[in-house]
């Protein structure tokens, strides 16, 4: 009976990629209510008329089957599943993880669709896309245990040079705005202004060598966390110290903005020091 259910449950989802009409019309109660994401209530036709819409397409549907609960009569089931959705709605794609619970009943030998409780799932919010390359050949090791202490080998590696990297990023970053500081006001004590501009000319290049320095590295690290992301989806791992980070809250809530930030107030302020010295100079 659970097999049953949760092939239903995997083939609402093939069903509405393939917009079956004739799939929901046997599986669904004439009295359904959907309650979707965006919270809307929606009846049986609704959600038909909904289906057909053209401008919906889904590219891919996943369904997980998390939890099957049957009453003891054997009439009546709740099935909680957690649903996977590439799709393109009037031109935008867009992935998303859905929270589903569906309340079934038995009629006439058939499970029947009641009630649909669908939210969205907390993996909205985190980061579960890996890169497609793959961390080893297909054929190599042959035997699973070497494959997987192989692959927790090289992740022990990439999590250990991530770690250098970021602990890296932190020391450059209370560096250089701090030397900055202090070399300008050593500068401003001088009376050459020439040794002053040159100082400070000197000081504005160096800056901003460290920051390409620092934007390769930061290619690195992001690169890092991708192949760190993809041993652990290969190792099986749901969620991760990588796989399934929280996405960014903004645009602006991100490490580079910090950086970039730092940087240029930075580089502003030797440029700022060697204009002011032109000008006294002449």
């Amino acid at each position: 009976m659970n097999d049953e259910l949760k092939s239903i449950n995997i083939k609402i989802g093939e069903a509405e990629k393939a917009k079956d009409k004739v799939f929901f019309e046997k599986h669904l109660s004439d009295n359904l209510l959907f309650r979707r994401a965006s919270g809307k209530i929606h009846t049986k036709e609704q959600f038909l008329t909904a289906l057909a819409n053209p401008n919906l397409i889904y590219c891919y549907i996943s369904t997980e089957v998390k939890n099957i609960s049957i009453s003891e009569d054997g009439l009546k089931a709740v099935v909680k599943a957690i649903v996977f959705v590439k799709m393109t709605n009037e031109g935008n794609e867009s992935e998303e993880h859905y929270s589903n619970v569906r309340f079934f009943k038995k009629q006439n030998d058939s499970w029947i669709l009641t009630t649909w409780y669908n939210e969205m799932n907390d993996k909205n919010n985190r980061q579960y896309k890996t890169t497609d390359m793959q961390t080893l050949f297909e054929d190599f090791p042959k035997l699973a245990d070497d494959k997987r202490t192989t692959l927790w080998s090289l992740y022990g590696h990439v999590s250990s040079s991530w770690e250098k990297l970021v602990d890296i990023r932190f020391k450059l970053l209370g560096l250089v705005p701090s030397v900055s500081i202090l070399l300008l006001l050593e500068l401003n004590k001088l009376s050459e202004p020439v040794v002053k501009i040159f100082g400070s000319i000197a000081g504005l290049i160096i800056t901003i060598a460290v920051w390409l320095y620092e934007k390769r590295n930061s290619e690195l690290h992001d690169d890092l966390i991708s192949r760190a992301r993809k041993i652990e989806s290969e190792l099986g791992i749901e969620t991760g110290q990588f796989l399934g980070r929280k996405k960014n809250s903004s645009f602006f809530v991100k490490h580079d903005v910090a950086l970039n930030i730092i940087y240029f107030t930075s580089m502003t302020a030797w440029s700022v020091f060697i204009v002011y010295q032109f000008f006294i100079l002449f």
